[in-house]
C-alpha cells in the first residue's frame, strides 16, 4: 500500500507564500468577478508565474535577479490594476 502521509512529496518552493498569494474568497471592498475574461486570467496567470519566480531568486540569495523579479512582479500589478479597478 502506499503511503497517504504527504512527508514525502518535495513542497512547492512557493507553498509557504500560498497564503499571500491567493485572493480572499470575499472582500467587502472587492470581489474577483464572476466570469473572469480571457485577459484577466492571463494577467492573473502571469502574476503568479513571477512570483514563483520571484521566491526562487529569493531563495537562491540573488539579490539582483530578486530585485528584477520583484519590479515584474510590482509591474504585473500596476497593469492590471489599470485595466481592471477592483
Amino acid at each position: 500500500a502506499e503511503p497517504t502521509s504527504s512527508t514525502n512529496a518535495s513542497p512547492s518552493p512557493c507553498e509557504p507564500y500560498a497564503a499571500a498569494t491567493t485572493p480572499p474568497a470575499s472582500s467587502p471592498s472587492q470581489s474577483a468577478p464572476r466570469d473572469p475574461s480571457a485577459i484577466q486570467t492571463q494577467l492573473d496567470d502571469a502574476f503568479h508565474s513571477d512570483l514563483v519566480q520571484l521566491v526562487r531568486a529569493a531563495q537562491q540569495n540573488d539579490l539582483e535577479l530578486t530585485t528584477t523579479r520583484y519590479a515584474k512582479v510590482v509591474e504585473g500589478c500596476t497593469n492590471c490594476h489599470v485595466q481592471y479597478r477592483y
